[in-house]
């Protein structure tokens, strides 16, 4: 039997987990050992069972392990062992790393930075603009973003990152074969041509709760930094987080205002000690990226500032920013026109590209 069909079966011996793989390759030394191994060697193995013995005899049977390991391929899904070069060489360093991975689309870059962005499934318009934002930057700069493929702030980096330079890729709680969520199908083409999908748990495996915690130490274990956009006191994304801190890795969180629920994870990771995202040009620098992204050159901006504009529209679009939002009380109070018609010269530059409407009555140049 191969190394490859070896290790494919370790990984999926029914009822042994993490815990009893590390156990199992202490004693016997090798994968080859365990597959060979008596049922009175397996049963002194550290928290091996009786039921757990059984399992491992069962499973060795070679023409079903063939056929299984085939379906996969035929599936589109390749099967990454711990051993072989194409594993991704930061996830090695992770205490509690699989000893192998699935892989749907392309494998992931060993050369390449990679960068986590997490944060809240209920998002604000604030940080899917940020989410997406941020996703495309670090794409453009020549980094590969990856995030958990959730609904919100993961599944806006993606599309950020697909419309930059750089693969995504997303980290599944799942088979690479379901897509999870449903509503995400497009989504999930889109990667597997322009990024992966990876995952620890076998085509089929279902997406249940406990499963997403566990991946989550994937996502950081793969990636040099992860950054959060938006979370609440108690948010899935902080598993991340704190994954990531034990792992060494940088962490960085994006600021919100004091009275939004989804701004209390970010600002306590800042209070600390986690990095403050305050321009996304200093962000790609701290990070070391420097594969070309560039912000809106000055050219650019004069050439939209001088687009013909009637003098009410010319004094609210002159009002704005390209790097940091604005009120709309703030906007009505510098060009001193009426609500109604600030509101309405506003929705005028969204139609013509020219402002984004960033979170309720927040906007910024574009």
């Amino acid at each position: 039997m191969t190394r490859e069909l070896l290790w494919y079966w370790f990984c999926n011996i029914r009822g042994i987990g993490i815990v009893k793989q590390r156990n199992l390759l202490e004693y016997f030394e090798n994968v080859e050992a365990i597959f060979n191994a008596k049922i009175n060697e397996l049963s002194k193995v550290s928290r091996i069972t009786e039921n757990d013995v059984t399992n491992i005899i069962l499973s060795k049977d070679i023409k079903k392990l063939e056929k299984s390991f085939e379906n996969m391929k035929d599936l589109g899904i390749s099967f990454i062992n711990i051993e072989e070069k194409e594993y991704p060489e930061k996830l090695k360093q992770v205490y509690d790393h699989p000893f192998g991975i699935y892989c749907k689309g392309k494998i992931i870059d060993n050369t390449r930075k990679s960068i986590a962005i997490v944060g809240a499934r209920n998002c604000t318009d604030y940080g899917i603009y940020m989410a997406k934002t941020i996703g495309k930057a670090v794409s453009d700069a020549g980094g590969q973003v990856i995030s958990g493929f959730a609904r919100g702030i993961d599944t806006f980096s993606h599309i950020g990152a697909l419309k930059g330079q750089t693969d995504t890729f997303a980290v599944f709680g799942c088979g690479p074969d379901i897509c999870y969520p449903t509503e995400n199908i497009e989504l999930y083409e889109e990667l597997i041509n322009h990024g992966g999908i990876i995952s620890e748990y076998a085509p089929g495996v279902r997406p249940i709760k406990g499963n997403f915690p566990m991946r989550n130490r994937i996502i950081s274990g793969i990636s040099d930094a992860v950054i959060v956009v938006e979370a609440r006191k108690k948010s899935g994304s902080l598993i991340t987080v704190d994954q990531a801190l034990e792992q060494g890795k940088d962490v960085y969180a994006v600021p919100g205002r004091m009275t939004d629920p989804l701004s209390y994870g970010c600002l306590k990771l800042v209070k600390s000690g986690a990095g403050l995202v305050t321009s996304i040009e200093e962000l790609i620098e701290e990070l070391g990226l420097d594969g070309g992204y560039k912000p809106v050159s000055e050219a650019d901006k004069n050439k939209k500032n001088n687009i013909p504009l009637e003098s009410h529209k010319k004094m609210v679009y002159s009002d704005l920013d390209y790097s940091e939002t604005k009120n709309i009380e703030n906007i009505i109070e510098d060009v001193g026109l009426k609500a109604k018609e600030v509101s309405a010269i506003l929705l005028e530059l969204e139609v013509m590209g020219l402002v984004r409407k960033v979170s309720n009555n927040y906007y910024i140049k574009i």
